[in-house]
This record gives C-alpha cells, sequence and structure tokens, in this order.
C-alpha cells in the first residue's frame, strides 16, 4: 500500500497529527492520535474482511486501501476543530483531499474517501446495513474506544448506545 505510506509520511497529515497530540495532551477521554487512526484502520480491514468471506456480502468494492486511507485521515480535522471551532469532518474533508490528491488518488477515489470522512460522524450510520465506507468507517471508529475498560466513562458525553459495553466485531 504505498499511497498509504505517502499518507503517513505527508507533511500535513504530520503537522496535523502534531497539532492534535498537542491539544489532546491533557485529555482525559478518548485521544485521536495515530494509535487510534491505525486501530480504525485495522478494525474496518477486519469488518472488511468478516462481510466479505463469511457473509458473501457485496461491500461496494471498498479495498482494504481505501480503509486504510480513510481511517488515517478521517480525524485530521481535529486539529482545526481545537484550533479554530471547525466541525472536525469539515475541515478534515478538505484535509484529507489535499494529502490524497498530493499522495496520487484518483478524483473518484478521493471522492469516496473524503465522502467518508464528511459522513463518519453520522448517527445515521450507526445501524445502517449498506456497507458503505462511510458506514464501516463509522463502525470501526466506534469499536475501536475500549468503553468497558474506561475510567472516565460516566464523564463522557457519548450516549450510552454509542458506548462500547463489551468487545464486538
Amino acid at each position: 500500500m504505498e499511497r498509504v505510506d505517502k499518507i503517513l509520511r505527508h507533511s500535513l497529515f504530520l503537522s496535523k497529527l502534531e497539532i492534535i497530540n498537542y491539544f489532546e495532551q491533557d485529555r482525559k477521554f478518548c485521544k485521536h492520535g495515530i494509535q487510534h487512526l491505525l486501530d480504525v484502520a485495522r478494525i474496518g480491514s477486519i469488518i472488511l474482511a468478516q462481510y466479505n468471506v463469511d457473509r458473501n456480502v457485496n461491500i461496494h468494492n471498498i479495498a482494504d486501501e481505501y480503509m486504510y486511507a480513510a481511517a488515517l485521515v478521517h480525524d485530521l480535522g481535529r486539529a482545526d476543530e481545537y484550533e479554530f471551532g471547525v466541525p472536525h469532518e469539515e475541515a478534515g474533508a478538505k484535509t484529507a483531499a489535499e494529502i490524497l490528491n498530493d499522495c496520487g488518488y484518483s478524483e473518484s477515489e478521493i471522492e469516496k474517501i473524503v465522502s467518508a470522512v464528511l459522513f463518519h460522524k453520522d448517527v445515521k450510520c450507526r445501524d445502517c446495513n449498506n456497507y458503505s465506507l462511510a458506514s464501516v468507517l463509522y463502525k470501526a471508529d466506534k469499536l475501536s474506544r475500549c468503553c468497558f475498560m474506561c475510567q472516565v466513562r460516566e464523564e463522557c458525553k457519548w450516549e450510552e448506545i454509542d458506548k462500547n459495553n463489551t468487545v464486538i466485531i
């Protein structure tokens, strides 16, 4: 996944992560650094494999590379949210488009991935069974959190329905 490696080395990707890490250094709730991004990518890939193999569901040809690309850029907008108050999914979509373009993704690939970034926070994806890249990204993002072990779980602003009370795959 050469283009995914390019994302990981891209200067804008690295600078956004640095800003996020700075603002979240004392954060007691879930963080949005590289570990989270990779967790989302890996869980998303598991979801893709599970539905493609075990259930023979057509997931619209979502490739692992798209899953990794979407997962790596999906929360980069947090940097602009912290600095300027812009919703992270909107800021992230713009940042993602720039990074993906520089890393050799086609316009149609960028459109698919940016759309997933833009809608990854949409609660309509919670129970969605269309297995679009956005819905898989949403599910992987939520499943990456270990709410059942969190020491500040009661203070979390997530609704109970979104908290992970057990390991789910």
